[in-house]
């Protein structure tokens, strides 16, 4: 049985044999579950942004010498519960995007911890502290990922915004080492930023942060020559294992 060719222009010209109206509904049923799908990244998001709170305040609150064992033992079970959440967020976005996302491998216990201890440096040749320039739009989230790079021993400058990161570097970028940087935020997003910053210092030595729903823009900012990819939520040990490597290159 041969295969019946549609020509477009009978189509547009509304001859019989075709349903103008169901062609037209067809489309709006694609333009919406297309908008369907951009409003689930976005609330994807907005979830890991949650998660990464809580997987890193979670993780320093258990670290806390001060802590009760019975109250470390209860945030070390928010925090395995944390991961589940984070796992069905990823399923999710591999799902809604028809294809898997770039991702981080977790380390061993025994990386992580070796890891947490070996964070902390110094500049070749100097006595100062490496300075990271930390730009997130989060509050909770930039908070906690601020008090961890100062635990593994960094001097850390906070951005909310990209428009302030870049007029912050424009005027220190000598002297900041490492700029971690969050991929989506308003108004400027990780790409724009990236771009911005690379017209002030070719070089800078920039370190992408981003959850799942972002993988695809963080990979492409890895392609033109980010340092390194940092996946949320991450504890302790991963962000230091990743500034670690990313500050040796």
């Amino acid at each position: 049985m041969a295969k019946e060719t549609i020509d477009v222009g009978r189509i547009n010209s509304g001859s019989p044999g075709f349903d103008i109206d169901f062609l037209n509904a067809s489309k709006t049923k694609l333009i919406h579950l297309e908008s369907l799908l951009d409003s689930s990244e976005s609330i994807v998001h907005d979830i890991n942004n949650q998660l990464a709170a809580i997987v890193a305040l979670s993780d320093l609150i258990s670290r806390m010498s001060d802590v009760h064992y019975d109250i470390t033992n209860k945030v070390a079970k928010i925090s395995e519960s944390a991961k589940i959440i984070v796992s069905l967020t990823e399923k999710w976005t591999m799902l809604s995007k028809g294809h898997s996302v770039f991702l981080t491998n977790e380390l061993s216990a025994e990386k992580r911890e070796r890891a947490v201890h070996s964070g902390g440096h110094t500049q070749r040749g100097q006595s100062r502290k490496m300075h990271i320039l930390l730009v997130d739009d989060e509050e909770v989230v930039c908070a906690a990922t601020e008090e961890m790079l100062k635990r593994l021993n960094y001097d850390v400058t906070s951005m909310r915004s990209g428009a302030e990161a870049i007029e912050y570097y424009e005027h220190h970028w000598e002297h900041i080492d490492l700029i971690v940087l969050d991929m989506m935020m308003p108004e400027m997003d990780g790409v724009e930023v990236f771009s911005k910053i690379r017209k002030v210092n070719p070089d800078a030595n920039v370190l992408v942060s981003s959850g799942y729903s972002d993988n695809d823009k963080a990979r492409i900012l890895t392609e033109q020559g980010a340092r390194g990819y940092l996946q949320k939520p991450f504890r302790l040990a991963q962000l230091s294992e990743t500034v670690r490597s990313v500050l040796k290159k």
